[in-house]
């Protein structure tokens, strides 16, 4: 058997001896050349074959000569099989036997097959890649990624994965500057449902979004209104009063239907006319009933925001009862209006009382009279009136005097004198930010005999008021405080929102007031609070790595152990995992094999105080890879022996 390769395609090609000088094609490409070697010819036909020879030119096909196209001469005929075996086998069979490299060919073809499938079962889907390409800083391969994503009918099984890698894209930008932004809002708004509703309110409520534009704010608002989801209510509502985007925001809420009553009620009593036309025309086409309004409007004398308040009053102004009933629930809560200090105010409250008013409004009539004729010390009359109604509404209105400097005495005489019912107007100030007054609703807690449960009840909620001063001093109050076991865990559970306020001041007082009160309920917010130690350019309070290691909570155990590769928090790190515990042993064992030598030293270190038998075998690996290295080896050698001598 001659062996040769064809010198145009580089075919591997095959020829019996037989064929040695002839021609032969080519089965790939065509190209007819002769076999190589010489040709061995019989005894029979030697002569023949050498004048054949001599009268035929070397590069030209011999005249009877084997077809071009034949590689190899026909296989020799092989004896029929015995039995009734289907001519395939028994062929195969006789060529595996002729040939045992097609043995090796076959066997190839299987894994070929095998391999082939298990690449089309295990590689991504395309959605997937598409995903990943997007992440690419090639624009040759993120942009289509994109287009393709703009041109996919989107499947319900693959949508959240979809807009859950493309909102960071929104939010946060494209880092490599490759995508379009407006491409990258259609094709999240084209995958979005339901599901993004949250975070298509945060773009809506957010204009400070990379490459934002007010447009791209609309058509977010139209997508949330063609979704007919409530949750988007208060994000659309929001934006009636918006200038550019207050048309956008009535279509959509008009899309929304009447989903988006309860928000839009709110903006009937917005301060600018314009606004509450437009909520008055949504109520209208979502058929709102009066008495529903009436209601809304009450509510919102009731609220403890006087901005609402004030703006309800307009309405009362504007609209007369519809019943007695109705009167006599409204006419109380306009009265309180003239407990305001604004002239404006007060002047639009008595216009409405001139409707509204029943003769249960007299207290605050007489109240709003004396006070409009104190003086620059106080109006003593005023608290003498007041101080002869034993009821809560007199209190409230002299407590409205402490932070007078000039009438707080007889004030607090009065209060005193008022008793049990003085007591709820004198615990809304025990956390005033004046220090003076703090200090005499103290004193008339302690006349009144007011408890300190109930006084703990109102420092907890003045923890949650959305006054900032009254918030940090009512923090700062409970970091004075000596802790109550019984409370403890209310306490703590009430400081988590604080830790997490936007407000500086608040967090402050809201760390002093957790290192007396807190509880592992706290060490979610904590967490968060210390943020990630991975991400780049961020400081971490050492109060708080320290008040986790406090806690002892295992669940911090992981997060810290991230900061023994930061050289500023790492000794804070360190104290807090040993003040853990064993618990901590199982976060810090990675750090022996990590590439900071000077966090697998403190590894080992901490390993040393908390380990367990667990910590022997990773440290003696540690020790092995790390041998060439004298001060760890020490660390681990030490380690061993502080653990084996615990067990």
């Amino acid at each position: 058997m001659i062996r040769f390769s064809c010198p145009k395609c580089g075919k591997h090609l095959k020829a019996q001896n037989a064929y040695a000088g002839k021609p032969v094609k080519c089965s790939r490409c065509g190209l007819s050349q002769p076999v190589p070697g010489e040709p061995v010819p019989s005894a029979a036909n030697a002569a023949g074959n050498s004048q054949a020879a001599s009268a035929s030119p070397p590069d030209r096909e011999p005249v009877g000569s084997a077809p071009a196209v034949a590689l190899s001469p026909p296989l020799p005929a092989a004896a029929k099989p015995k039995g009734q075996w289907p001519r395939a086998i028994v062929s195969f069979a006789r060529t595996v036997g002729d040939r045992p490299r097609l043995v090796w060919g076959v066997a190839g073809l299987l894994l070929l097959a095998v391999g082939l499938g298990l690449f089309f079962i295990l590689r991504p889907s395309d959605v997937d890649q598409k995903l990943t390409d997007l992440k690419s800083s090639d624009p040759a391969v993120s942009k289509p990624a994109l287009e393709w994503l703009a041109e996919a009918v989107p499947k319900d099984a693959q949508r959240a994965k979809v807009t859950a890698a493309l909102e960071p894209l929104l939010f946060d930008g494209d880092v490599h500057k490759n995508l379009d932004p407006d491409l990258l809002l259609r094709v999240y708004l084209i995958w979005a449902n339901k599901d993004n509703v949250p975070a298509m309110n945060r773009m809506v409520q957010t204009p400070t979004l990379p490459a934002w534009t007010s447009k791209k704010t609309g058509l977010v608002m139209g997508a949330l209104g063609k979704m007919q989801d409530e949750r988007a209510a208060d994000a659309l509502a929001a934006k009636l009063s918006d200038p550019k985007l207050h048309d956008q925001a009535v279509n959509a809420l008009q899309d929304l239907g009447p989903k988006g009553e309860p928000a839009v009620l709110e903006y009937l009593f917005d301060p600018d006319p314009d606004t509450r036309v437009r909520a008055s025309q949504l109520l209208t086409v979502y058929g709102t009933k009066h008495k529903t309004i009436a209601a809304s409007a009450l509510t919102r004398l009731k609220s403890s925001d006087a901005d609402a308040r004030h703006s309800a009053v307009v309405w009362f102004v504007d609209n007369a009862p519809s019943n007695d009933e109705q009167k006599a629930e409204a006419a109380p809560l306009l009265a309180a209006q003239l407990e305001d200090l604004s002239p404006d105010v007060c002047g639009q409250a008595l216009q409405a009382l001139k409707v509204w008013a029943t003769k249960d409004c007299l207290p605050q009539l007489v109240a709003y009279s004396r006070r409009e004729q104190k003086n620059a010390s106080g109006n003593p009359q005023l608290i003498d009136v007041l101080a002869q109604f034993k009821d809560e509404r007199a209190a409230d209105a002299l407590a409205l005097q402490l932070p007078n400097v000039h009438a707080r005495a007889k004030a607090v005489q009065a209060l005193s004198n008022l008793g049990p019912a003085a007591s709820k107007a004198v615990l809304r100030y025990i956390n005033h930010p004046d220090e003076a007054v703090q200090k005499e609703a103290r004193s008339l807690c302690r006349k009144l005999d007011i408890s300190a449960e109930r006084q703990l009840e109102q420092t907890l909620a003045d923890v949650a008021d959305t006054r900032i001063a009254r918030s940090r001093t009512a923090l700062q109050q409970l970091a004075r405080q000596r802790p109550d076991d019984a409370s403890r865990a209310k306490v703590s559970g009430a400081l988590n929102a604080a830790l997490l306020d936007h407000d500086p001041g608040i967090r402050e007082g809201a760390l002093d007031a957790v290192k007396v009160w807190g509880t592992t309920a706290n060490t979610d917010a904590l967490l968060k609070l210390l943020g990630d130690f991975q991400a780049a350019d961020m400081e971490h309070d050492a109060r708080v790595i320290d008040l986790l290691g406090s806690l002892k909570d295992p669940k911090a155990a992981p997060a810290l152990a991230q900061g023994l590769t930061h050289a500023s928090e790492r000794v804070a790190v360190s104290k807090a995992l040993k003040a853990i515990g064993s618990s901590a042993e199982e976060a810090v064992i990675p750090f022996l094999q990590g590439v900071d030598r000077e966090a697998r030293l403190e590894a080992c270190r901490i390993l040393a105080e908390i380990g367990t038998t667990k910590s022997v075998a990773p440290v003696q690996d540690a020790w092995n890879a790390y041998r060439f290295d004298n001060v760890f080896v020490a660390e681990a050698q030490q380690a061993i022996q502080k653990i084996m001598a615990r067990k």
